[in-house]
């Protein structure tokens, strides 16, 4: 049995020191989706996507950030055969397992090139963060092993594997991830 294509859509974002400062996935074939704090960590420019199955980074060539969610839209060359992941239009269901892949940052990328799996989660209810004088709702995933730089990772629900949220922000010992909700990123 394959995997599903979102686990083929996610990729490390990378910048020009070429260490690893997060994840993005991509929802088009040339758009990816992260959050902002992930490009803000770059400590240098040009920053870069490299996707699961492939040994090539792509230079970001725009983006187009939104603050107030801590998310952003980053642009590379298109690629009509690019794999996508799709982002649910509806509410995220209480409950419901959540899986996800991400590049954490003291992980080497030759020993994880499909990413870092974080399986499963499950999500539990919803939350309002307070970020830069705004209340944010979030989805709260917990029995979640996020690691530093899985931000910006696809939060999966496992019924129908379309992205449910994106995963910002985990207590450290809690086993507690905090994501986006993906209608939420979907309105803006």
């Amino acid at each position: 049995m394959s995997e599903p294509e979102w686990t083929r859509a996610i990729a490390a974002v990378i910048d020009g020191r070429g260490v690893v400062r997060g994840t993005a996935f991509f929802v088009g074939p040339d758009v990816a989706l992260t959050c902002h704090h992930v490009l803000t960590a770059a400590s240098m420019k040009p920053l870069t996507l490299r996707q699961v199955g492939s040994f090539n980074a792509e230079t970001v060539i725009g983006e187009d950030c939104d603050e107030e969610l801590d998310l952003a839209l980053v642009r590379v060359p298109s690629r009509a055969d690019r794999s996508r992941a799709t982002l649910s239009p509806g509410m995220a269901m209480i409950g419901h397992s959540i899986y996800s892949r991400g590049f954490p940052r003291d992980y080497d990328l030759l020993k994880y090139p499909d990413g870092f799996p974080m399986d499963p989660a499950r999500i539990s209810g919803l939350t309002t963060l307070v970020w830069r004088g705004q209340p944010i709702r979030m989805l709260v995933l917990v029995d979640a092993d996020v690691q530093k730089g899985m931000s910006g990772a696809p939060a999966v629900d496992i019924a129908d594997n379309s992205v449910v949220g994106i995963l910002r922000f985990s207590e450290e010992g809690k086993e507690r991830a905090l994501a986006v909700p993906a209608e939420v990123a979907t309105r803006r």
